[in-house]
């Protein structure tokens, strides 16, 4: 599996609300997997928003992506509330929302993580196909 980045946004709140959560957030990925880059990022760069409602994990390896999961999972069930939702996603468009529907949590992000591991070793092979020159070439 090759690293992968993932976005962590904020829904059905507001930025003061947000921003507090993404801090909150933040502490709970870096006490599951302390040794990974979280960092913070306005949704709207223009916002006069004084902290991050976005959170940014960059370049996570499978080890590294199932702590900070495991992170997300402990917020999720302490901030489990009505007006919360959370979305997580990849830069190949891979996602997992959690809100007030959510009925099995740790199930749905199980299931994240493995479509991670599932798209990442197809995404790693595909490339592989096209870059090392070699082509299918029958008869």
């Amino acid at each position: 599996m090759s690293n992968l980045a993932i976005k962590i946004r904020f829904e059905l709140t507001n930025d003061a609300q947000a921003s507090r959560y993404a801090q909150e957030l933040r502490e709970y990925i870096l006490d599951a997997a302390p040794t990974i880059h979280v960092s913070l990022r306005r949704e709207d760069p223009e916002a006069q928003q004084a902290l991050g409602t976005e959170i940014l994990l960059p370049l996570l390896t499978h080890a590294t992506i199932v702590l900070a999961i495991e992170g997300v999972k402990s917020w999720w069930e302490l901030r489990n509330r009505r007006e919360l939702g959370l979305l997580i996603e990849t830069e190949d468009g891979i996602k997992v929302r959690l809100d007030r529907s959510t009925h099995n949590t740790e199930e749905q992000l199980k299931s994240f993580v493995q479509r991670l591991s599932t798209d990442s070793v197809t995404h790693s092979m595909d490339q592989e196909g096209a870059t090392d020159g070699r082509t299918d070439q029958h008869g």
